[in-house]
């Protein structure tokens, strides 16, 4: 397959799993194969909420930017962190456990993250989970500007979050089975 312009089009990754998110964790669907929740912030969520989910992948996110320890994923939005947050944070979890850094940002942020952690990225995979609410599953191609995602060497698609079910939980599909396989049940 060609773009119009000639150049071969990139291949559009098989989705390999659906991951729920909420600030409610008694919102989740129980059998999710991924359930992710809050290490910190206004909605953290209590060490029993996670037994809610023992079969499912877990994956904690850092609101605030303090816990690359525990969190493997650092919010990057209005309110929480931002990306020059995410430019300490990405190697500081990298110390931890590399290749593990994630960051989540909507289409919108994406520009100024990677920006802010193409410099503190070197050797290792950060992976990005991205925002981008159409209401299906699907991996965006342009910038809100209308130009083309080119993604930097060592920055991996993880996920896109696609639909928010209001008052109950948010869906993701996840693209990386690397990225996945890193979040233990």
């Amino acid at each position: 397959m060609t773009t119009p312009s000639g150049t071969p089009a990139a291949a559009v990754p098989r989705q390999v799993a659906t991951a729920y998110d909420s600030v409610s964790p008694g919102k989740i669907p129980r059998g999710a194969l991924m359930a992710i929740g809050y290490a910190n912030g206004l909605y953290a969520w209590p060490e029993p909420a996670w037994a809610q989910f023992p079969d499912s992948r877990k994956a904690r996110i850092d609101v605030i930017g303090n816990d690359p320890g525990q969190a493997s994923i650092l919010d990057v939005e209005r309110y929480d962190a931002t990306p020059a947050h995410a430019a300490e944070w990405v190697p500081a979890r990298d110390r931890f456990r590399p290749g593990t850094a994630t960051i989540y940002c909507d289409l919108a942020a994406l520009p100024d993250v990677f920006t802010a952690i193409m410099p503190v990225n070197a050797g290792s995979t950060c992976w990005i989970w991205l925002g981008d609410w159409t209401g299906t599953p699907h991996v965006p191609t342009h910038h809100k500007d209308g130009s083309a995602i080119v993604w930097p060497h060592g920055i991996e698609l993880a996920a896109v979050q696609y639909v928010t079910v209001i008052d109950q939980y948010d869906i993701t599909a996840v693209y990386s089975q690397r990225w996945l396989d890193q979040h233990s049940k």
